[in-house]
């Protein structure tokens, strides 16, 4: 009876605790529920359809026929764009790939010659243009390949029996040609192309560093921000007000605090990954500390944020966990963003993770000019500004229950 009764008395323990419950049960429900949507594991919506650009240099009837092919694959919108341009876009990372028709390539179907077709694609987004490139090669390799062959063996009879006609030419080169559909060639008529900065980019190196890097400074900034509530409840926050400096410049105090740490935090992960793993930091060293300085004021001001909404140190605790674990699945640094539906796309642009990690994407990988990620930038000390404005009211209310 006595070990039951421990047993009893435990569980009344872990019933009054809200940070266990919440912690053994509401948490894997809500990263189950994530992770299902993520994946597609409720309902049946289409994808998003993907964008991507398409340059038609040949401008012939053929050229446009394939075009016209191009628009009937379902999840993928095309936009007519100039060569240069397109490149452009894509080595931002505006779009994934650009799918090029060189001049001469009615000329090479008529001549029995492969077509010159070449996917220009973003080497970050190396596994979306994989997919890409499947669609591509089941949708309009198959009568690419049985055009050229055709072609190739009317030319072929024209010459060899001019004196049988040219309907006779025609008719028996369309019979050879369905016939030989059965082993057609194996040769890439698409011809992938990464589009590089001039150095060797180490794509899935800069996820792993900026992915986690970010996550796990917002989780080091909440038990930052929860230092607050801790002195609150010993007594300490008191004397605190007691002083000369106003609340306002306790809570600012705190924020610089956590801003120091933070930058600390983040530079030092990336000089690891520098250090260890060859991670190129030093294309445009301004620029990244650019980006970790408004990562380090985003992220600090979300720790700041939520002691300011908590009634605990515990409460921070428990709602930290929740709030980073989804925001960094849905902001890019647990799950790929092409992976999930495009309302969870959408969702990601709410998180400090995806404005970070495509800061660093443009920095670390894509060479990018400042007009490309110094917004991004802007985006996350614009979250940092209205966060800290928002905690500073909450602030003042607290103290004034305080005192």
């Amino acid at each position: 009876m006595k070990v039951l009764d421990l047993i009893y008395k435990d569980l009344k323990i872990f019933v009054r605790d809200r940070k266990a419950l919440f912690l053994t049960f509401l948490l894997p429900v809500a990263l189950i529920t994530l992770f299902s949507l993520a994946y597609g594991g409720i309902g049946n919506k289409e994808p998003k359809p993907e964008q991507v650009l398409i340059s038609d240099m040949d401008s012939t009837a053929l050229s446009q026929e394939l075009v016209s092919k191009l628009e009937s694959i379902p999840g993928i919108q095309w936009q007519s764009i100039d060569t240069a341009t397109g490149k452009e876009a894509v080595k931002q990372g505006k779009r994934l790939a650009m799918l090029s028709l060189h001049t001469g390539y009615a000329d090479s179907l008529a001549a029995g010659r492969l077509p010159l077709i070449t996917l220009w694609f973003d080497e970050g987004r190396a596994m979306e243009t994989g997919m890409l490139m499947e669609a591509l090669s089941a949708s309009i390799v198959p009568s690419l390949e049985r055009n050229r062959t055709q072609q190739s063996i009317q030319g072929f009879l024209k010459v060899r029996y001019a004196g049988m006609g040219e309907g006779f030419a025609e008719g028996l080169s369309k019979e050879i040609g369905q016939y030989m559909e059965t082993s057609s060639s194996s040769k890439e008529i698409i011809q992938a192309q990464g589009i590089t900065t001039g150095r060797q980019v180490n794509w899935g190196l800069i996820q792993s560093v900026a992915g986690v890097a970010v996550m796990m400074l917002l989780f080091s900034v909440a038990a930052i921000g929860g230092s607050i509530l801790s002195e609150k409840e010993e007594g300490t926050l008191k004397r605190l007000l007691g002083s000369p400096v106003p609340s306002s410049g306790i809570m600012l105090a705190k924020l610089g605090y956590a801003v120091i740490i933070a930058m600390a935090q983040l530079l030092v992960m990336f000089l690891f990954g520098w250090l260890v793993f060859s991670l190129d930091i030093w294309t445009n060293p301004l620029g990244l500390l650019l980006v970790v300085l408004a990562t380090a004021l985003a992220c600090s001001s979300f720790g700041i944020f939520l002691a300011a909404v908590s009634r605990s140190r515990r409460q921070v605790e428990g709602m930290s966990t929740i709030v980073v674990l989804i925001m960094s699945a849905i902001g890019g640094s647990m799950i790929p963003l092409f992976f999930m539906p495009a309302f969870m796309q959408k969702l990601a642009v709410f998180s400090v993770n995806y404005w970070s990690i495509q800061a660093f994407y443009d920095i670390l990988g894509r060479d990018a000019d400042w007009a490309v990620f110094i917004w991004k930038a802007g985006v996350l000390i614009a979250i940092a500004a209205g966060l800290t404005a928002i905690s500073l009211y909450l602030f003042r209310r607290m103290v004034r229950r305080v005192s």
